[in-house]
């Protein structure tokens, strides 16, 4: 920053007589900090301001960047640079003066400002207001805007050099100061509402003042708002900054105390509690370092009918509260999970059978329609969506799995001539080829998988000592007949199969339909480690291979989403892949990825299949929890998007907002939530089955589509769940969603009608995402009552609100 000033042409290596220091001439310069140290370690005299003309006269003042106080004995180095800390305006730079000694030390301590003052009257107001700051133990003399500043004949010493002050924050903090010096009476104030402020360009704010005069900062008509009782003291403790403030203790930046402005959050969020400034003053007694004017702060909020709330987010030191960012204490002590149900924005809510009419109405649509459309199905769980195609002839239908998908067929009403299903590879071969082929598999290797079952149906054993059940070859050979008669079957018939086998393989049906959400299958999601990729590269390497893609991969230093190579050594990879045991994650398939990042040790890779997705086909996805947003972004123009998913619940929804119950949360509170559930079935995180008495073994988050085997019954659902925070960063990639913060926070948010507090992203598109997401497991989870038809009930423990719920917090 370039600062404007005067200096002389002449130095001085001693203190000047009082026949040269009238001769001082200065003429008006702008120079950079440092060359301002240069000129006051010449002994070089300078002012301050900026006159015109010759004479330091006010009605010549033009302009002023720095401000300087004198210390003449009365406070020590440690004293000052303990107030600017406090104050946390910490000075630029600073010089012994002249006559300063060991025994009777003098300074000046010099303090920049983030504009130009450009009126003689703010100029001594900022003098007169870091005068009060400093306890008005500063030479007087400060006060006079002509003053002559001397050089000095010792070192300049250096305090923070990039930090400028704002004029109303220093008028603020006197303003303060002046009124607690006054024994909490109201006194003339420094008015920041005349600071006139324009330019505002990096360096160029020039500050004015209004001509008009200069009033009491006081409205005695403003009536504080009603105090919060019954509140009580453990909730406070929430706020992490408030217990160090009770405990008597100290923040980083002091170390021994709260600093200034710390102490005017606490002081702004206790006087809206009832009996909240004698909590504050109580707090203050408890650490010796407090100044007497700290006790005034409440009574001087008050007294300016100052009563915004300080967010403890932003003022706060500390990463917790930090999370919480528009955290007050009024907010705090409001009952935690409280949602706010604004019944004029309400989703639409059908009855059972309208709901069934619009999906019969919208399935004859969408099988009348010939072209290449892309129908979505939003349709809530229960409503039979699946039943409208899997007895439909000559279509493609896929499934999550292969339960699902046996499921299914067994219940299709289609003879046996009318409907297909795909082979599955390892339920009728022996436990040794089971885990022969599980291990090709875990590492991507579907293909040679495939291949050695070949092997096998030809009579080839694939162990090293030559065993050969032939149970395993009449398996094999029956699987490959199952999958030539697959490959080989009319349009006529309907083919049930998974929906990763619809993505690898191609058929001639004009319709494909998803059943369940298929999105993790069409983007998959994997992580592989450095060391395993590194493994890779040094053995193709030993075989004299091409590794320049490998190490252009591992060699990436940046943060973020890179794009991956592609790799002209992929068989020799296979090979060393296939060749090796020694891999514990899906390597392989890294090397079919699109997109990676680094995230320590690990890299997390996405493989993009929606390329394989049919363009000249007809595709329809019967998805309870269907993103709007993410397939209007996929398919755009293509999309017929049809929202049934709200209906009317015979059963009833009970839901406990009061706790997350994320991984995060039950890590800390889960023999409370495991009381309140008892002996209830429990479907929660797989890892946090052990915590509950009865937990449901077949289902747990990221594994509840489809699944009946809870269909009337009462259980619970206990959790939050949301992904790895890699997922929404390669989510928003892909979508093209421009975001530079991919920090969850805990938000006021407002979703379907509904306001609450949520951990989640402030980019209003990735938030939406994320909440649909979040929104989607907890549907499937209560869902598994098939509430729209049972009068089961279901008690769900999250904090993210479910429509329809009965909240309890």
């Amino acid at each position: 920053m370039n600062l404007i000033y005067s200096k002389s042409e002449v130095s001085f290596h001693v203190k000047p007589t009082d026949d040269e220091y009238k001769k001082i001439k200065v003429t008006h310069c702008k120079t950079s900090v440092e060359k301002l140290i240069e000129c006051i370690e010449q002994g070089t005299p300078i002012t301050a301001q900026v006159y015109d003309g010759d004479r330091r006269k006010t009605p010549n003042f033009m302009a002023q960047t720095m401000f300087a106080l004198d210390f003449d004995g009365t406070l020590t180095l440690t004293e000052i640079d303990a107030i600017c800390r406090d104050y946390g305006l910490p000075y630029n730079i600073g010089y012994p003066t002249y006559s300063h000694t060991d025994t009777n030390p003098r300074y000046r301590i010099i303090f920049i400002c983030d504009g130009e003052v450009r009126h003689p009257k703010m100029a001594t107001d900022l003098n007169k207001a870091f005068s009060i700051i400093f306890n008005s133990l500063s030479d007087a003399a400060c006060k006079d805007l002509a003053r002559i500043w001397l050089g000095t004949n010792k070192k300049v010493f250096r305090g923070d050099l990039e930090f400028t002050f704002k004029p109303e924050t220093v008028f603020s903090i006197a303003n303060e100061l002046k009124y607690a010096k006054a024994g909490n009476k109201g006194r003339k104030s420094f008015n920041i509402n005349l600071i006139e402020k324009t330019g505002n360009n990096g360096n160029s704010i020039l500050y004015r003042y209004s001509n008009n005069d200069i009033p009491l900062i006081c409205d005695e008509t403003d009536k504080q708002p009603k105090l919060i009782d019954n509140w009580k003291l453990d909730d406070l403790f929430e706020c992490k900054l408030f217990k160090t403030f009770y405990e008597g203790g100290g923040t980083p930046l002091l170390g021994c105390k709260l600093n200034d402005t710390e102490l005017m959050c606490m002081a702004s969020n206790l006087m809206r509690l009832d009996g909240g400034e004698k909590l504050y003053k109580a707090c203050l007694r408890k650490n010796g370092n407090y100044s007497d004017e700290k006790f005034s702060k409440i009574s001087y909020l008050r007294n300016q009918s100052h009563y915004r709330t300080y967010l403890i987010g932003k003022y706060s030191p500390y990463s917790d509260d930090q999370q919480n960012q528009f955290q007050t204490f009024p907010e705090l002590l409001r009952k935690k999970g409280r949602v706010e149900v604004d019944p004029t924005n309400q989703p639409r809510i059908y009855k059972l059978d309208e709901a069934e009419q619009e999906m019969k109405k919208w399935v004859d649509v969408a099988n009348a329609d010939t072209g290449n459309t892309v129908y979505v199905f939003k349709a809530a769980p229960g409503l039979g969506k699946s039943q409208h195609f899997i007895n439909k002839k000559g279509v493609v239908i896929a499934f999550p799995n292969n339960n699902l998908k046996n499921e299914q067929y067994s219940w299709s009403k289609l003879s046996d001539d009318e409907k297909l299903v795909t082979p599955e590879a390892l339920t009728k071969f022996s436990k040794p080829v089971q885990v022969f082929l599980n291990a090709l598999y875990n590492k991507g290797l579907n293909e040679n998988a495939f291949f050695r079952i070949k092997d096998l149906a030809n009579g080839k054993s694939l162990f090293e000592d030559g065993h050969l059940d032939y149970e395993d070859m009449n398996f094999a050979i029956e699987y490959l007949k199952q999958n030539k008669a697959i490959k080989d079957a009319g349009t006529d018939k309907t083919v049930f199969t998974t929906h990763t086998r619809l993505l690898h393989q191609s058929f001639n049906h004009d319709t494909y339909v998803f059943d369940e959400n298929a999105y993790n299958t069409i983007f998959e999601h994997h992580k592989t480690s450095v060391a395993e990729l590194t493994s890779i590269k040094m053995h193709l390497t030993l075989r004299g291979c091409v590794v320049d893609e490998l190490e252009e991969v591992l060699v990436v230093k940046e943060t973020g989403i890179h794009p991956t190579p592609n790799f002209t050594d992929y068989l020799d990879i296979v090979k060393e892949v296939i060749r090796a045991d020694r891999f514990d994650t899906n390597v392989l398939k890294f090397f079919q990825s699109s997109r990676f990042m680094f995230d320590g040790e690990f890299i997390h890779y996405e493989v993009n299949h929606l390329s394989k997705l049919p363009t000249d086909k007809k595709l329809i996805f019967l998805d309870a929890t269907a993103s709007r947003t993410l397939n209007e972004k996929i398919f755009g123009e293509r999309l017929v998007f049809i929202d049934i998913s709200n209906v009317e619940l015979q059963g009833t929804l009970i839901q406990d907002t009061s706790k997350s119950c994320s991984k995060k949360g039950l890590d800390n509170y889960h023999d409370k939530v495991s009381a309140k559930v008892g002996s209830m079935p429990v479907i929660t995180h797989t890892g946090y089955k052990k915590h509950f008495a009865n937990p449901v073994d077949t289902l747990h988050f990221g594994s509840l589509t489809g699944s009946n085997t809870l269909s009337g019954k009462d259980f619970c659902v206990v959790g939050t769940m949301t992904y790895h925070p890699t997922y929404y960063q390669f989510l928003a990639d892909r979508l093209h969603i421009k975001c530079n913060d991919y920090t969850m926070k805990n938000l006021k948010v407002i979703y379907e009608g509904r306001g609450f507090w949520f951990t989640t992203f402030e980019n209003p598109e990735l938030q939406r995402l994320h909440l649909e997401q979040v929104e989607g497991e907890l549907i499937q989870g209560v869902h598994r009552a098939r509430l729209i038809r049972t009068h089961a009930t279901v008690k769900l423990y999250s904090n993210f609100p479910l429509l329809q719920a009965k909240y309890v917090y």
